[in-house]
C-alpha cells in the first residue's frame, strides 16, 4: 500500500513544492514495484537466489 502514502492533489502539502510532492510520488510508486518485485523473488525462488538478484532487481526497477 505504498501507493497509498503517496502525496496526492486534493491533499494539504504544507510548504512542499510542486518538484518535492513529484519525487515523494515517484519514490512511493518506486518502492511498491521494489516490494512487489522482491515478494515475487522470494516467492519464485529461494532465499538465497533471491538475495544474489536483489540488487540486480533493484536497479532494474528503479530505472
Amino acid at each position: 500500500m505504498l501507493e497509498a502514502a503517496a502525496p496526492r492533489p486534493d491533499e494539504f502539502h504544507g510548504r512542499a513544492t510542486r518538484d518535492e510532492l513529484n519525487a515523494a510520488w515517484i519514490r512511493c510508486h518506486a518502492d511498491a514495484r521494489r516490494c512487489r518485485a522482491h515478494a515475487a523473488l522470494l516467492r519464485d525462488h529461494s532465499v538465497s537466489a533471491a538475495r544474489d538478484d536483489w540488487a540486480a532487481l533493484d536497479r532494474e526497477v528503479a530505472a
